[in-house]
């Protein structure tokens, strides 16, 4: 195989990862729209929920089964409007593997007077799908006051009557793509990068390039593939690479 193929195979595989991974969350969005929808004519400042414990527990399900599927992702779940959630105890339905090796629930402060307020209204994986009505890939970014870590985030919206109640997302640490990414680059003797559509870095094979750093596109930098997702990603980038 050439160095080509070698980039394609990798290009085709992690865009079936991310593929499978939207598959899912769309799977658990559909369940909450199910859950949500209303047999009337549509309200559209209607309050989401109560939920029962019926229904929580089939997000968890929902959720756990999705970790234990996609390795590559730390953390998945339900989060809802604030402006729509009936009980505000039941905005966040995240689950996150445990140091045990199984799953548990983590929570978020949403509360303007704590100092642990995590304000997600504002963060480009919720803004996005409210504002769009579309699934997308958010990151990496430090995930300061959330889960902590450094890491890309992929939502799916969720909506009742075309109205936005939440999304359904994962996280993926950082850490752990580069993990898969480096697993999949062994024997290559090029460079890769994969990189955000703002030409920042999330993982390489070089040590000269670090997550973060701008990777120009141009002829003189190398070669950029984009993954052939369903939902715009990453791009994997290989050649002879100049950071800005």
């Amino acid at each position: 195989m050439t160095a080509l193929d070698d980039v394609r195979s990798l290009r085709e595989s992690l865009a079936t990862e991310f593929d499978d991974l939207y598959a899912d969350l769309e799977h658990m969005a559909e369940a909450v729209r199910a859950a949500v929808a209303s047999p009337g004519p549509v309200d559209a400042t209607a309050a989401v929920g109560p939920f029962d414990e019926h229904q929580l527990q089939a997000m968890r399900d929902q959720a756990i089964d999705l970790l234990s599927r996609r390795k590559m992702a730390d953390g998945a779940g339900f989060i809802f409007d604030p402006d729509r959630i009936a009980i505000a105890e039941q905005l966040i339905q995240w689950q996150v593997r445990s140091q045990a090796g199984g799953f548990e629930p983590y929570g978020f402060v949403y509360d303007a007077d704590s100092t642990e307020y995590y304000d997600f209204m504002r963060l480009p994986w919720f803004e996005t799908p409210r504002r769009t009505g579309g699934s997308t890939l958010a990151g990496p970014y430090l995930d300061y006051l959330g889960v902590d870590d450094y890491v890309l985030t992929a939502t799916v919206p969720i909506a009742s009557g075309g109205v936005f109640v939440g999304v359904a997302g994962a996280d993926i640490p950082v850490s752990t793509l580069e993990r898969v990414v480096l697993a999949r680059c062994r024997g290559l003797d090029v460079a890769v990068a994969l990189v955000t559509a703002e030409d920042r870095i999330v993982c390489s094979n070089s040590a000269h390039y670090l997550p973060g750093d701008r990777l120009p596109q141009d002829p003189e930098s190398g070669t950029r593939m984009s993954l052939p997702t369903r939902v715009p990603t990453l791009a994997v980038q290989w050649g002879t690479m100049q950071s800005a």
